[in-house]
């Protein structure tokens, strides 16, 4: 009767559901019969290239910004027409405008011309997240703390050596910035 036909049944189902790779030689490990993983994977490359060209698009920016400094703009440490200031109101020369004249002079304010690591910094990272070698290698937290750790060592050690061995030209402190004056 009927208690010889479910074992049948479920038998015949659970056939259908161990589907393995072997078996479906045109499936994938991350393919779902649905597709559901595909559409995981495709958000999900989407998603880290559009973090690259973001990160490229910042690195950018903040390259011109720091490219086209001028010390008469204001910015965070400086403003025209105040104490000891003969400039008052003379148009903003730096390329990205009032922000770009901002950032570049915080910048160079605090990290004086190892300020320049960081747009390369950016562009590395969004040349890493573009390539995927970011997604396919095994990055720890751990991983990550050192990197990190590695750069805000070389940008310190960089600033201490600028402001030892190279003139501040134009810039308000030294070539080390405050960083480079500890």
């Amino acid at each position: 009767g009927i208690a010889g036909i479910v074992p049948a049944q479920r038998a015949a189902c659970h056939d259908r559901a161990v589907t393995t790779r072997e078996d479906r030689p045109d499936l994938s490990q991350t393919t779902t019969v649905s597709g559901g993983a595909r559409f995981t994977q495709a958000v999900m490359k989407a998603a880290r290239e559009s973090a690259a060209i973001a990160l490229g698009i910042i690195a950018l920016i903040l390259l011109v910004a720091l490219l086209s400094f001028d010390p008469r703009d204001p910015g965070w440490s400086y403003q025209p027409g105040g104490p000891g200031s003969p400039e008052g109101g003379l148009a903003i020369q730096n390329r990205i405008g009032p922000f770009g004249a901002w950032i570049a002079d915080l910048l160079l304010f605090l990290f004086g011309w190892p300020s320049f690591l960081f747009p390369v910094m950016l562009g590395a990272a969004a040349w890493q997240l573009a390539r995927g070698t970011l997604a396919r290698s095994t990055t720890t937290r751990a991983n990550t703390v050192v990197r990190i750790g590695g750069f805000v060592l070389l940008l310190a050690a960089s600033c201490g050596l600028a402001a030892l061995h190279w003139d501040p030209g134009s810039l308000r402190q030294s070539a080390g910035g405050v960083l480079g004056q500890l």
